[in-house]
């Protein structure tokens, strides 16, 4: 072996073989494996600060349930937070975006305004409504029994148009207290309490089931816009202009009042 290149492995050699270097590559896999977990973490630190502040109900009055997934016709369906109470049933969404959130109660999608990037996603109210309307099927109840809350961290900056029922985590609690009207019958509650834990699906095979799902929904929809078709109707995508710039519209109008901002 050529003496250059014995000198350079051995030194090589000892450089990875020192404690220090050890450790760097320690650091770097953390630092990879924490980015790598990164959206997830962030979304349980969010259910988890939520579940804090719903402990602060009153427990003689208010029953929260957390986690929780049912499975329907559709396939299925997974809550954050539940709280049963005789004022009614209180289905929340928590989600933990950063920066700016944009948007109409109507609008079938919001944006994230993040580090000067802006980033589209499903309204929450219509994706909560959803749980709400399975919630109502399971435990045979109208709609008009429950209420509808997307909780944000409460970091986030919310600028939203005719959406009162969007609050920050920290709200949880004084929100829900506001509503005094009985709309439940206390010997009913806890029966529905009941139904929906028997009801939850807890199976570990399950659950990365409905995760599997929801990004195949998600890319199917990314790819219905890149093709130019409304997936809410499967019209044709168009592009207009209105009152904050160019946006796309389907051309099943007024039948179908899908917009997607450009």
């Amino acid at each position: 072996m050529n003496p250059i290149t014995k000198i350079f492995l051995e030194g090589l050699f000892r450089t990875i073989a020192s404690p220090i270097f050890i450790w760097i590559l320690i650091f770097l896999f953390l630092m990879i494996l924490v980015n790598f977990l990164k959206p997830y973490i962030k979304g349980k630190t969010g259910e988890t600060a939520a579940s804090i502040v719903l402990r602060k109900l009153p427990k003689e009055k208010y029953t929260v349930l957390n986690n929780i997934m049912l499975q329907t016709k559709f396939g299925t369906t997974q809550l954050d937070h539940i709280v049963i109470s005789t004022f009614g049933i209180f289905v929340i969404e928590t989600k933990n975006y950063s920066g700016l959130i944009t948007g109409t109660r109507d609008a079938e999608q919001w944006i994230q305004h993040f580090n000067q990037k802006k980033y589209q996603f499903q309204n929450p109210i219509h994706q909560n409504y959803g749980h709400i309307v399975a919630l109502s099927i399971l435990l045979k109840l109208p709609v008009d029994c429950f209420y509808n809350i997307v909780a944000f961290d409460n970091d986030t900056e919310l600028k939203l148009y005719d959406a009162q029922e969007v609050i920050r985590i920290f709200e949880l609690k004084n929100y829900i207290c506001r509503y005094q009207t009985v709309r439940i019958e206390e010997k009913k509650k806890n029966g529905y309490v009941d139904l929906i834990i028997n009801s939850n699906v807890d199976s570990k095979e399950k659950r990365k089931e409905h995760r599997t799902q929801v990004h195949a929904k998600k890319e199917k929809y990314d790819q219905s816009i890149i093709n130019h078709i409304c997936p809410k109707c499967g019209g044709k995508l168009i592009v207009r202009t209105g009152k904050y710039g160019k946006f796309y519209g389907c051309n099943n109008y007024p039948n179908c009042k899908f917009t997607q901002k450009i």
